[in-house]
C-alpha cells in the first residue's frame, strides 16, 4: 500500500483467476475494476458499466446459485438471464489484514509475538479469524493476537463489545468511540502525500452512489395509527450531528429496506427494494451493492434512505444461535452503508 511500507497480497477465490496465476508464475498487480471511491462492482455488467469505455475484456466464469436484483420487486433472488448478470457469492469485498512482529514487551526484545490487525472488516468475520487461529490450529493467544483498527487507535479483541463490531449508538460515548469504522478523510491524503490508506475501503465516502443516501438508524412514528403514514407529503429526517431536520419528497426517493422495516412506505417512494424480508444478513449483503448501482438507474431519484440492518432489525431478535452467526457479519455489512451514506446517520420520523 502506497506510502505505508507494507505490501497488500490478495488470493482470490475465483477459479480462473487463481489457474492465471498458477500459469504465470509470477505475482500480478492490478487495481479494482471499478470508478475509485463509487459502488463496488458485483457483476461483469457493473464493470462494463463503470469501464466500458475503455478498451477492457471481461471474462466470465462459471457460477451456481445466484441473484438478480435488477427490478424493483421486494425480493432479489432470482436466476438471472445472464453470465453479465450473475452476482458475487458473498457481495462485499474481502477482510483486509495487517500482519506485524511484535515485541513481547517492553521490557523484552528477545522475544515477539505476531499481531493481526484488523483494517477492513468484510467477508471474513473477526469471529472467523479467531475460529481459525485458536480452535482449528490451536495458536496460543500470547504468541498471536488480534486487534482491530478504530477511529480510537486500535484496539484489542477483549475490548470490543461482543457480536457488534461497529459502532453504534446504543453504546456508551466510550465504548462507542473504540468501536467506530476506521476513517480516513480525502482531506488528509489531498493536502498530505504522505499519509497513506493502509488498506482500500477505508475513505468515508467509498462505496458511495452518485445519489444523496442517508442511514436510518431510528424509526419514530408521531401517530399511533397505522395507516396514518399510507400518504405522506414528506419524509422528515433528523441529523442528531448537525441538529437539523431535513424534509425529502417521498416521489423522489428510493427506500433499501432491510426485515420490512418500511414495507408501509413502498407504495409512496420512487423505487423501494428490501435487502432481506427474513432479516438475513448473508443475503443483504450479497446484493447491496447491486441494489446502489440500481438506485442510480432511478429516472428522478434525489435520495436514498438505507436501513440500517443492526440496529432496526437484528437487535430486536430473541438470543439464538443463528442471530450471533448474523450479527457477526453484520458489522461488514453496517460499514459499508455508513460509507455508502458518507457518515450520515439519521433518524426517520414519520407524522
Amino acid at each position: 500500500m502506497a506510502n505505508t511500507g507494507y505490501v497488500g497480497v490478495r488470493v482470490p477465490a475465483n477459479s480462473i483467476a487463481r489457474r492465471l496465476l498458477q500459469a504465470t508464475k509470477l505475482p500480478i498487480a492490478a487495481p479494482s475494476a471499478n470508478r475509485f471511491g463509487h459502488v463496488s462492482p458485483t457483476k461483469a455488467s457493473h464493470v462494463i458499466d463503470d469501464l466500458g469505455h475503455h478498451p477492457i475484456g471481461v471474462v466470465l466464469s462459471e457460477y451456481d446459485q445466484i441473484s438478480n436484483s435488477s427490478s424493483t420487486t421486494s425480493s432479489a433472488s432470482t436466476i438471472p438471464q445472464s453470465p453479465l448478470e450473475a452476482t458475487a457469492a458473498i457481495g462485499i469485498e474481502s477482510t483486509v489484514v495487517k500482519i506485524d512482529i511484535e515485541p513481547l514487551s517492553k521490557d523484552n526484545n528477545d522475544e515477539y509475538i505476531v499481531a493481526l490487525t484488523v483494517l477492513r472488516r468484510g467477508g471474513v468475520s473477526i469471529q472467523e479469524i479467531e475460529h481459525c487461529l485458536y480452535t482449528k490450529y490451536k495458536y496460543n493467544k500470547e504468541h498471536v493476537k488480534i486487534q482491530v483498527k478504530s477511529s480510537a487507535g486500535i484496539v484489542p479483541l477483549t475490548d470490543l463489545p461482543t457480536g457488534i463490531y461497529t459502532h453504534t449508538s446504543t453504546l456508551s460515548s466510550s465504548t462507542s468511540e473504540n468501536t467506530h469504522t476506521s476513517i480516513v478523510k480525502s482531506e488528509e491524503i489531498k493536502t498530505n502525500e504522505s499519509v497513506g490508506m493502509e488498506a482500500p475501503g477505508m475513505l468515508l465516502t467509498h462505496y458511495a452512489p452518485d445519489i444523496e443516501t442517508f442511514l436510518i438508524t431510528n424509526i419514530i412514528h408521531q401517530s399511533t395509527s397505522p395507516s396514518s403514514t399510507a400518504n405522506t407529503s414528506s419524509f422528515t429526517l433528523f441529523h442528531k450531528d448537525f441538529d437539523k431536520t431535513i424534509e425529502i419528497d417521498p416521489k423522489t426517493t428510493i427506500i433499501i429496506d432491510f426485515g420490512g422495516q418500511l414495507n408501509s412506505l413502498k407504495n409512496q417512494c420512487i423505487g423501494y427494494n428490501d435487502l432481506s424480508p427474513t432479516s438475513s444478513i448473508m443475503e443483504a449483503r450479497r446484493i447491496i451493492f447491486d441494489q446502489l448501482r440500481w438506485s442510480e438507474t432511478i429516472p428522478n431519484a434525489k435520495a436514498v434512505l438505507l436501513v440500517d440492518p443492526v440496529h432496526l432489525s437484528l437487535a430486536s431478535l430473541p438470543e439464538s444461535p443463528d442471530k450471533n452467526t448474523e450479527l457477526q457479519h453484520g458489522d461488514a455489512l453496517r460499514d459499508r452503508m455508513y460509507r455508502a451514506a458518507s457518515g450520515k446517520e439519521v433518524t426517520l420520523i414519520l407524522q
